[in-house]
């Protein structure tokens, strides 16, 4: 079985299919270098002191963070990050913070979209390198991988409304999967699904081997899959951070309900976001009153003629396989076969590269583009991590 950090290595000498993307990612990266650098006032909003705010008060106890009674205590834990969501995440706050500014645009030109990009992804980095701070004893970054997925084989419609993605972003995305694996973070992307079932499936595996989880990331999709082992750490609004969201969390917010019975709830709602139809006139309120007296979707459906409430009861006789269609589109895949995740939770041990030469000529990279008060601060905050893992082995 090939991980993707060995994939890396053989940029050179011909990759597989599945790890191709890294290769444009790593090529751009150093095209950049040769632009000039580009006026970095901008910067000094992402530097340490910034990043270092970025985590919770909730998060800065590792034990607390992992449940443990005492640091001497902690199990093996692992950490799995929303690649795309860290990189997104990153992208507006530097958009955010451009706007408060009132900064000229740097308008279209190729020099503007590698100042972006690359300024995208040291925000992404440092946020990355504030988790990995938590001491999960494996990890990984796990992205998209690029074209349709299952989903849009049920359903063609399926996150027809959104957006294109910005080149900027999908420019940051490689060059930070390029960093991360020079880094010694292992990356994992995966045709034909998404990147939450890739994580839900390695969630399930650890949680089997008696690990506990932790998912980075803004998704309430991985409600359904909360546990004892698994929790979330999940965005705060306006970047302020991170905060531990669980099982008890979870009882607050949904009354009644269990997390396994979110997807049903949901199914019901639908998502805007992702063009999943749902029930038409059924909202969050009447949907948790149906699924915690119903227990679940199907038991709804057998015996909707029994709803109580003429409207939801009215609509719910009217469906013709919405319900049903969503909950599979919005269920989350625990099985993906190993043959296609080509890694194992195993395989994430958290551990230094033999050769850092890589991931520092990605990082000069940076300096010459942003400027060397925030860049430099990367190869000193990556280190220390590296530090932190010799003295674990």
């Amino acid at each position: 079985m090939m991980g993707y950090a060995r994939m890396y290595s053989q940029v050179n000498v011909g990759l597989p299919a599945v790890a191709r993307p890294f290769t444009r990612g790593i090529t751009k990266f150093h095209a950049f270098t040769s632009m000039t650098r580009m006026d970095s006032s901008t910067v000094t909003h992402f530097s340490q002191s910034t990043a270092d705010s970025e985590l919770s008060s909730t998060l800065t106890n590792r034990s607390l963070v992992w449940n443990a009674r005492s640091k001497n205590s902690l199990p093996d834990r692992v950490l799995l990050l929303d690649g795309k969501a860290m990189v997104y995440r990153a992208y507006y706050r530097i958009t955010l913070s451009k706007h408060s500014m009132k900064s000229v645009s740097r308008g279209d030109s190729a020099e503007n979209s590698g100042w972006d990009s690359s300024l995208t992804t040291v925000v992404a980095l440092n946020e990355i390198l504030n988790l990995l701070e938590l001491d999960p004893s494996h990890a990984a970054v796990v992205f998209d991988y690029p074209g349709q997925t299952f989903r849009h084989t049920l359903y063609p419609e399926y996150k027809g409304n959104r957006s294109p993605t910005p080149d900027t972003v999908w420019d940051a995305v490689n060059f930070t999967k390029a960093a991360l694996l020079s880094m010694g973070v292992q990356v994992v992307e995966v045709p034909g699904v998404e990147a939450d079932d890739v994580i839900a499936t390695l969630a399930s595996e650890a949680v089997e081997a008696g690990m506990k989880v932790r998912i980075v990331s803004p998704d309430k999709d991985f409600f359904q899959i909360l546990s004892p082992q698994v929790r979330l750490l999940r965005y705060l609004p306006q970047g302020s951070g991170f905060v531990s969201f669980g099982v008890e969390e979870f009882g607050q917010k949904f009354p009644g309900l269990l997390p396994s019975q979110h997807v049903d709830m949901q199914a019901l709602v639908g998502d805007r976001a992702d063009n999943i139809p749902g029930v038409k006139g059924i909202g969050d309120i009447t949907a948790r009153k149906l699924i915690t007296q119903f227990g679940t979707l199907e038991n709804l459906l057998r015996d909707r003629a029994l709803v109580t409430q003429s409207r939801a009861r009215a609509t719910l006789l009217l469906d013709t396989g919405e319900a049903l269609l969503s909950k599979q589109l919005l269920s989350l895949k625990l099985d993906v076969p190993a043959y296609a995740m080509q890694c194992s939770v195993q395989s994430l041990l958290c551990k230094k590269p033999k050769d850092v030469r890589e991931y520092t000529k990605l990082v000069e990279a940076l300096v010459d583009l942003v400027g060397t008060s925030t860049s430099d601060n990367l190869l000193e905050r990556t280190a220390e991590y590296w530090r932190r893992l010799e003295t674990k082995s």
